[in-house]
């Protein structure tokens, strides 16, 4: 079993690389977005109808179970400094940090997800489905990553020795390209 990491990221673009490159050989570019998009559409109506607010809502969860995590949740708020509108949220030096971090991960990300089948087949001359296939490649790589490097993580106690150098190689490697 594996253990529960947040390798859904990765996982998703693992099998979408691959599914996209056979939509787009059997019904070109347009219909795979249309097809891709879909779901995208149809899915804020289900989570609407599906999904609550509140533990104390979720009939699917045991009495008990949703009592103990609406104590929880309102000893966690509990905790939290008051915060009266974004602003003073925005004058804290951590949040900023975290907030552009996050903004240069999302513009890595979505850069590599975007670029990366157009410099595999500008590199080799492969059709679309292959590209989708070696597109996949990376993320296989990077969920393999996300399962076994917590566990070293923890057992050394050296977290960010584990972090920095992937976004580091994550940082250099479009520079790398272009030279």
């Amino acid at each position: 079993m594996l253990p529960s990491r947040s390798t859904g990221h990765p996982v998703t673009v693992l099998w979408k690389s691959v599914v996209s490159g056979y939509l787009v050989s059997a019904i070109g570019w347009r219909g795979m977005f249309i097809a891709e998009g879909l779901p995208a559409i149809l899915r804020p109506f289900c989570w609407r109808r599906l999904v609550q607010d509140r533990p104390a809502e979720a009939a699917w969860l045991d009495p008990r179970e949703r009592s103990e995590l609406e104590a929880l949740i309102e000893e966690e708020q509990c905790l939290l400094p008051p915060i009266r509108n974004c602003r003073e949220a925005f004058r804290s030096p951590a949040d900023i940090a975290v907030a552009v971090q996050y903004f240069c991960w999302s513009v890595g990300v979505y850069g590599f997800v975007q670029w990366l089948p157009s410099i595999l087949r500008s590199g080799a001359k492969i059709g679309i489905v292959e590209t989708g296939w070696l597109s996949a490649a990376p993320y296989l790589f990077a969920t393999l990553l996300m399962i076994v490097a917590p566990d070293f993580s923890e057992r050394s106690g050296h977290r960010k020795a584990f972090v920095w150098p992937f976004l580091l190689v994550g940082a250099v490697a479009p520079a790398c390209h272009t030279a």
